[in-house]
């Protein structure tokens, strides 16, 4: 008998989810809450370089700690502890700074970040003027640059920033270690600033940030974050450019194709024209990375049925138009209750990536020695993209409906009924090949009586059917006003069935000519 484990052995099952053993453990969202309040420390690595630049910000937060008794000594590595400090403290504060030299250079690392996000930003106080400049295309740069730097905090350069709050703790005395601890002063965790941090010291580190935010951060709020975030928006424009560039003598090609081409360029000028009047809350951003993934996989799947015309029968189009209804009433759906319903969506499909990756895991045992090294690669490629979005060690799976209700339930919630009834429900027989679909279009009877006249196998001609393109743009057309409708915004361009309609009528007209002339 085969000892195999079961897939997901070590979950516990309830009902159709199974729920991994880590399930409960609070989880810190390092980009969303703690970059944001750890990114000015990385400005002073930046102006004065590494050692310079991890030694003033060790004397800016120590000072900080020695301004008066704090009671609980807090983390002033978190910039939001900063709001701590009262008028008299910054005052007090500035003459320490101005008193161990520092001034000038934190006030030269400072401004940049200042300048970039000066709303409810405590160190506004360190300027003796408090009227802030706008700032400049360099600043924002600069800005991009750290985000860039600090995103995977297990990067070199995210690691000595959330090095900093273990280094001043202990040697503030607020975190204490035993003596073999190998992690205990500037030396032994930064070391000469020349290689790269160890992984115990990265993992070290990252730990008791986690642990400093877990103790404050509901104190501190996400006001910061939130802010954070947002003014991030305003800094760069949230834009996307998916079409392609004009084609050289286009005029010279078959009207078919051109008509593929054009259709391709103005589907997406319609998703980037939405995308870039979206509201999109980039602190709280699942809702809008869902609606912005589903508009583009609309506008995918009618530009392939639109520029094949191979798919224009009741085969191949069906195929594309059930996927389009589905995606329709998905996204109704979830504009229902915008931010659970988009976290659900999402958890659930990097629940069947983890599941798949399990999957591909025990197949490793299995397959020739000369396909596991690709295998392997896929297997980490996977894990790296589901890792980047959640840990799949706090993962669940859901082996059930994504929604926890039917498609037909969700329809009829999201008050679409009728596209399930007379569309989805339609092109679903074609996607699963019931015999009411089969038998009309892949099978025919026989012509011989003595046989029964018995359904057999048969390459029937059914002729191109545009109508299915036209089904197509419907139902991208329906998404885009969904999308515009919930935000009450105001398009530049036609809507999809009204450019489709023109530009039918402009293809026929130039295939009629020829009969015309002749």
């Amino acid at each position: 008998m085969s000892d195999k484990k079961p897939l997901l052995s070590d979950h516990k099952r309830v009902g159709k989810k199974f729920i991994p053993p880590m399930a409960g453990v609070t989880e810190i969202h390092y980009i969303e809450r703690i970059l944001p309040e750890v990114a000015w420390v990385d400005y002073f690595v930046k102006h004065l370089g590494p050692r310079k630049g991890i030694e003033t910000v060790g004397v800016f937060i120590e000072s900080c700690f020695h301004l008066k008794d704090w009671g609980v000594k807090p983390d002033f590595s978190l910039l939001s502890n900063y709001s701590m400090l009262t008028l008299p403290d910054w005052a007090s504060f500035l003459k320490l700074l101005k008193g161990k030299g520092i001034y000038l250079d934190c006030l030269d690392a400072l401004t940049p970040f200042i300048h970039c996000f000066p709303a409810g930003n405590p160190f506004v106080n360190l300027f003796a003027d408090p009227k802030i400049r706008a700032q400049s295309e360099s600043e924002v740069e600069l800005a991009r640059q750290i985000v860039s730097r600090l995103f995977d905090r297990r990067s070199p350069e995210a690691t000595l920033v959330q090095s900093v709050p273990l280094w001043i703790d202990i040697k503030v005395g607020k975190y204490h270690v035993l003596p073999d601890f190998p992690f205990i002063d500037f030396i032994t965790i930064f070391g000469n600033f020349d290689s790269q941090p160890t992984d115990q010291l990265a993992a070290h580190a990252r730990m008791h940030v986690n642990g400093n935010f877990m103790m404050c951060g509901d104190r501190l709020g996400d006001t910061w974050a939130k802010y954070f975030w947002t003014r991030g928006r305003e800094l760069v424009p949230l834009i996307t450019k998916n079409s392609k560039p004009e084609i050289a003598n286009k005029e010279k090609l078959h009207p078919v194709i051109r008509f593929g081409i054009d259709y391709e360029s103005y589907a997406w000028s319609v998703v980037d024209d939405i995308w870039s009047k979206l509201p999109v809350d980039i602190y709280q951003s699942e809702f809008f990375e869902v609606i912005g993934a589903l508009m583009a996989r609309q506008c995918n799947l009618a530009i392939k049925l639109a520029q094949n015309p191979s798919l224009w029968d009741y085969h191949s189009g069906p195929l594309f138009l059930r996927a389009m209804t589905d995606t329709y009433i998905t996204a109704a759906w979830i504009c229902k209750d915008p931010i659970d319903r988009a976290q659900k969506f999402i958890l659930y499909g990097l629940g069947q990536e983890k599941l798949q990756i399990e999957q591909l895991k025990a197949a490793l045992e299995t397959v020739p020695p000369e396909d596991r090294d690709r295998l392997q690669q896929r297997i980490e490629i996977q894990q790296a993209w589901l890792n980047a979005q959640h840990y799949s060690f706090l993962q669940h799976v859901d082996v059930g409906s994504w929604s926890g209700i039917s498609v037909r339930e969700m329809a009829k919630e999201a008050g679409c009924l009728d596209l399930y009834n007379f569309a989805y429900t339609g092109w679903s027989h074609a996607a699963h090949g019931t015999w009411n679909h089969v038998g009309r279009f892949d099978a025919f009877p026989s012509n011989e009586p003595l046989h029964k006249h018995i359904w057999q196998p048969a390459n029937l001609e059914h002729g191109q059917q545009i109508d299915l393109v036209v089904q197509g743009t419907k139902y991208f057309d329906e998404l885009c006003v969904l999308t515009v409708g919930e935000f009450k915004l105001k398009m530049d361009l036609p809507n999809p069935n009204a450019w489709l309609e023109e530009k039918l009528d402009a293809l026929f007209s130039e295939a009629e000519a020829p009969k015309a002339t002749s």
